[in-house]
Parts: C-alpha cells; sequence; structure tokens
C-alpha cells in the first residue's frame, strides 16, 4: 500500500476532487468508483479519469503503453483527446484494478505480470487489491464483453472493457454509452420506406449514428399490433414495448437467442451492426417472410452497405428483390458561432461543438 500511493503522491490531489462522484446504481453498502471503495487512491484517479470524459460526452477511453511512456486519451465526436497520463509504473495497478472492477479477475494473484510489467511487479506487489471473490455490482455485461452500468456526474451510462494484447502487455479500451432518451424526429423519407415490408439497410461509418437511426426506425414502427425484436451486439437506448435481444456471433448463446428470437415470430426486427454471415442469412429470412427488417452495416455509403452483405453471403438478386431501401448517415460537425470556427477552449480549439445527421436516401425497387 505504501508504495503505490507513493506513486500516486503526483496525482492525489486531483483525484482527491472526484471521489464519490461515480456511484453504480442499486448500491447500498457505501462503496463508490464504478464499484470499487474509492478510498483508494489507484481507484480515484480512475474515477477522475471517467468522470471528466463523461462531463465532457467522452465515447472511448483508452489507457495505453507504448515504449514506457504512458498515454491516456479519449474520444469526443470522432476526436482524440491526450489526459494528462500517469507515471508509466502506475499502468500495472491501473490495470489490475480496471479488471478487477469488470470481473476479468477475481482477485490480484490470478493475474501474472508479463513482460514490462513483470520487471515491476517486485515493486508492486503490495497493492491494495487483495479483496477475494469480488464480482461488480450492476454487472450487465455477457459472454466476455464485461459490461458495467452507472451513475456518472448525473448521467447513466453504460461502460465495456475490452483489452488488446501487444508486445509484453495489454492496451486497455473502455466504451462509454450513455443512456438518454431516444431523438424522436426522423426523415419524412425513411418514414416512407419503412412502411413497406422487406430490409431497410442502414449504413455508416463506425459509431457515425447508424445505431440511432435504426432506433429511431423501431420506435416508428412500434405499434401495438406488431411484435418488435432488436437483436443487438450492446446496449444502447430505452425504448418501451421493444424486445431487445443482447448477443453477438461467437457468443456461447449466439444460436440458442437466435432460434428464441424465431419463435417469438417479430412482425420487425432490427439486426444492429451486421458483420456476419449468419446475420445476413436471418435477416434475409425474415425478410422473405414478409417481416420488416432493419439492418444496420458500417459501410461509407449505401452501395459500399449493400455490398458488406453480398460479401457476407447474400445472393445479390435475392437481396434486391428484397431491399425496400437503404440509408447512409453522414455525422457533420457544427460549427462552434460563440468563436466563429476560430478554436477556442469551449470547443477544445477545433472550432466545432457536437454533429448533425445528414442522410442519402435510397428507396428500392
Amino acid at each position: 500500500m505504501a508504495d503505490v500511493s507513493a506513486l500516486l503522491d503526483s496525482i492525489e490531489s486531483e483525484a482527491n476532487a472526484c471521489a464519490g462522484l461515480i456511484e453504480v446504481e442499486d448500491t447500498d453498502d457505501g462503496d463508490s468508483g464504478l464499484g470499487r471503495d474509492s478510498s483508494d487512491p489507484v481507484s480515484r484517479f480512475i474515477n477522475l479519469v471517467v468522470y471528466q470524459a463523461v462531463v465532457d460526452s467522452a465515447t472511448d477511453i483508452y489507457f495505453e503503453l507504448h515504449d514506457r511512456q504512458s498515454s491516456i486519451r479519449y474520444r469526443v465526436n470522432g476526436s482524440l483527446y491526450e489526459m494528462a497520463p500517469p507515471p508509466s509504473r502506475l499502468m500495472l495497478p491501473i490495470a489490475n484494478e480496471l479488471k478487477l472492477r469488470f470481473g476479468l479477475i477475481k482477485e490480484l494473484k490470478d493475474e501474472e505480470p508479463k513482460g514490462f510489467f513483470k520487471r515491476l511487479s517486485s515493486r508492486l506487489r503490495e497493492t491494495p487489491y487483495k479483496e477475494p471473490e469480488y464480482v461488480p455490482k450492476g454487472y450487465v455485461g455477457f459472454d466476455n464483453v464485461p459490461q458495467l452500468e452507472f451513475m456518472v456526474a448525473g448521467k447513466k451510462v453504460n461502460i465495456s472493457l475490452s483489452r488488446i494484447p501487444v508486445e509484453g502487455h495489454d492496451n486497455y479500451h473502455l466504451e462509454v454509452f450513455e443512456q438518454k432518451n431516444l431523438p424522436i424526429a426522423l426523415d419524412k423519407g425513411i418514414e416512407a420506406i419503412l412502411e413497406r415490408k422487406g430490409i431497410v439497410l442502414i449504413s455508416s461509418l463506425p459509431d457515425g449514428g447508424k445505431t440511432t437511426v435504426g432506433y429511431q426506425a423501431m420506435n416508428y414502427l412500434n405499434r401495438p399490433a406488431s411484435m418488435s425484436v432488436i437483436v443487438q451486439p450492446k446496449g444502447a437506448y430505452s425504448l418501451a414495448g421493444v424486445n431487445k435481444v443482447q448477443t453477438a456471433p461467437g457468443s456461447p448463446d449466439f444460436q440458442q437467442k437466435l432460434f428464441a428470437v424465431s419463435a417469438y415470430a417479430p412482425d420487425v426486427v432490427m439486426f444492429d451492426d451486421v458483420n456476419d454471415p449468419s446475420l445476413v442469412r436471418e435477416l434475409m429470412r425474415y425478410a422473405s417472410q414478409g417481416k420488416r427488417v432493419i439492418a444496420a452495416v458500417s459501410a461509407r455509403d449505401n452501395a459500399a452497405a449493400r455490398n458488406v452483405l453480398i460479401d457476407l453471403g447474400a445472393e445479390a438478386a435475392a437481396l434486391d428483390s428484397l431491399l425496400v431501401g437503404m440509408v447512409n448517415v453522414k455525422l457533420v460537425p457544427i460549427k462552434h458561432d460563440p468563436c466563429k470556427g476560430d478554436g477556442c477552449r469551449e470547443c477544445k480549439d477545433t472550432g466545432y461543438i457536437g454533429k448533425k445527421a445528414e442522410y442519402t436516401v435510397n428507396p428500392g425497387k
């Protein structure tokens, strides 16, 4: 404990400022800080990073170590911004804390240090992370994608953890999704194609708005006389009256959940993030049965989105006969009027503040 506290002296005062600002839903035993005791300095530092990222409406947080240089970056409106990084020697306790919070390890001794971290392990063995059999509260993840639900700065957010193996160690990525009310407005051209039975293909670049437009479409089609289901790899907006099934190709229960959806006999079904032949087969099958199908695909434009489905196994002629429309979403930066686009502290010197959606709608045959 003394070693880690000494290493954190440089960030202690800042970390204290955010202790207790982040709390897990339905916690009744006084814990705070993304499901861990925020009295620990490493916990408080992670709280500070997450709190600042959520306040700035970040969608991603990256904890990285490259050539013994640590970095923490977060993404806002598609652009990366760097936070003041901790000393590189703190990345091991930070990594262990993240893994403990998200249930990737039960206690510290389960994880053996590797590479550069292994050489530091003799100095860092005395850590405050010894609670046995810890399982994070509010756990809403599935399969191998740890995901937690929190209240952060008055916002309800889902945060999922993933890691990428690099030479000698892992780098970590927190994906932040704020649970907020779904924007209801839907382009009239999109409404027209939604009235037809068949496949509506919605595309954008990754994190470019396709899921939001897909949910808007499902909300438009959410009627008492129809049964609606969304098949998605991760949680998104709350939508009353629509059944949401969380699974993805490669998950142990993937086929079982697809069978359950089929048995539910939906009239409207949305497949979010179509990236596997099994999902293409499912959406083609539902469309051929006269169902309304929303398919969200990562692609730069409508033609590329159609090619994605063909590359994943859809027969071109059959796909074209079932397509009732395609919608491509592009997020366009909004100029920051107070600084006239010249850049200021409020817009982080970018000249822009937020983004707006623009649509390209191509009706099918």
